[in-house]
């Protein structure tokens, strides 16, 4: 599923699907800006849906995967809490929470999962 691509207008997902439990993250790409700004460009961002969380348990290290909760909101602006989990050597470990996201959340957490992927 893609999530994020540099100059495509896309929705990404504010709920997980029927019977899914978490959203895999698969593909990252940043680039820096030039001129010194200190916030990176998300290029891509993909990722795939699980539904098992003890499957994940002993999956690859540096596996990095996205909960979303649907918060209450109207049609119009959609909103979610977005939780960041992360796989080493021990098993899945919390991250951190990101509270009352709306469709920016990849742009958002994007710079936290390309350092937990390179971890």
């Amino acid at each position: 599923m893609l999530l994020a691509h540099r100059g495509v207008w896309l929705i990404p997902p504010m709920i997980a699907p029927a019977g899914a439990w978490a959203l895999e993250i698969t593909a990252l790409e940043i680039s820096e800006v030039p001129g010194g700004c200190t916030m990176p460009i998300l290029e891509l961002m993909g990722g795939s849906w699980r539904r098992n969380p003890r499957a994940l348990q002993d999956g690859p290290s540096g596996t990095v995967l996205v909960v979303l909760e649907e918060l209450p909101s109207d049609a119009d602006d959609p909103r979610v809490e977005v939780r960041l989990l992360h796989r080493d050597g021990d098993g899945l470990r919390f991250v951190g929470v990101w509270p009352d996201m709306g469709v920016e959340w990849p742009e958002v957490i994007a710079p936290t999962v390309q350092l937990l992927a390179g971890a």
